[in-house]
């Protein structure tokens, strides 16, 4: 029973491609640059994990520098936005739940990870040119699943139960609950 549910686990992760994602985020730009730091944390474990020489990794990362560092300034710009003041420690908290789950989905393919994602490197390195990066991330849809991106701002307390922001202030043209007209307007 076990190694049955292994076995699904692992087909789940290897069926699971492009066509099974949605995009998480409303604008396009964010949605891209969030897959494209998916793409290169995945190819840096293709290192960690000895799938690969250092040297193709290398190779990937200098022939996308560009788009790799504005994929990395405009996540910035989304947490600072996103979280204000807290916007370094959340992607910071980001970039580290996206390699424990890139490195989770490699525990789970076991043996297959390596070849699996070496053939991806192969791709991605086959490029004619950086600009092409951001299309073919979205096409190997490299975000894990278990990693929310791009999640609606929270809605705050006082919005969530319905409640106005200052209660003690009524609307304007209100007597209590009823409207009123100016001539039986409150101390005329």
């Amino acid at each position: 029973m076990r190694r049955l549910l292994s076995a699904a686990t692992v087909l789940g992760l290897l069926s699971a491609g492009p066509s099974n994602a949605a995009p998480q985020c409303t604008s396009a730009t964010d949605q891209a640059a969030f897959e494209e730091m998916a793409l290169q944390t995945q190819i840096k474990l293709l290192a960690l994990h000895a799938c690969t020489e250092d040297a193709k990794v290398n190779a990937f990362t200098r022939a996308n520098l560009s788009d790799l560092a504005n994929a990395e300034k405009t996540v910035t710009r989304y947490f600072q936005h996103r979280f204000g003041a807290r916007g370094q420690t959340e992607l910071d908290r980001f970039k580290t739940d996206l390699a424990n789950a890139v490195s989770d989905q490699a525990n789970a393919l076991g043996g297959d990870y390596c070849a699996r994602n070496v053939l991806i490197l192969q791709e991605v390195l086959s490029l004619r040119s950086p600009a092409e990066l951001a299309a073919f991330a979205a096409g190997k849809n490299p975000m894990p699943a278990s990693l929310p991106v791009c999640t609606p701002m929270p809605v705050p307390a006082h919005k969530a139960a319905g409640k106005a922001k200052y209660p003690h202030i009524k609307k304007a043209g209100t007597a209590g609950d009823r409207p009123f007209s100016l001539a039986e307007r409150p101390g005329a």
